[in-house]
């Protein structure tokens, strides 16, 4: 049976340069070909991991600023998937989106673990999604 996610992205809309940011949480809710919501379980969650990165806001290049973890398993709760990034920092003053891939462990050939080392990010996400803008700014002395 073929089903899909729908989900979003709650983040922070303001940061400084390398301070913590509030958490940012990505949240799924499965359904089938016709829209019927299915609800999830803990057996929809395995193999799964959901990435963050940065895109710049106008979502034409993928920026290497953000430090933290930003692979996670996500976890159930209410019958949806979620998944919260904290302590996230970004590295860069400006304008940007996170963009949030889902996509199952098993399609990235060679992967060895979780972490902000994840390098090999398939092309084949179950769900893709953007925050609203995040607007970092510089230290003030």
């Amino acid at each position: 049976m073929e089903h899909r996610y729908l989900g979003t992205v709650d983040s922070p809309r303001y940061g400084m340069v390398n301070e913590p940011l509030g958490a940012v949480t990505v949240t799924l809710e499965r359904f089938d070909a016709n829209g019927t919501a299915l609800g999830v379980e803990e057996v929809h969650t395995v193999g799964l991991v959901v990435n963050v990165g940065l895109t710049l806001e106008d979502g034409t290049t993928d920026v290497e600023y953000l430090v933290g973890d930003t692979a996670v398993s996500p976890a159930v709760v209410d019958n949806k998937m979620v998944a919260t990034f904290g302590r996230l920092r970004v590295q860069q003053p400006g304008s940007y989106r996170f963009h949030v891939r889902v996509f199952n462990i098993c399609a990235v050939p060679h992967f060895s673990g979780l972490g902000s080392g994840l390098s090999r990010i398939p092309t084949n996400s179950i769900f893709n999604g953007t925050s609203k803008t995040l607007v970092i700014g510089n230290h003030i002395h």
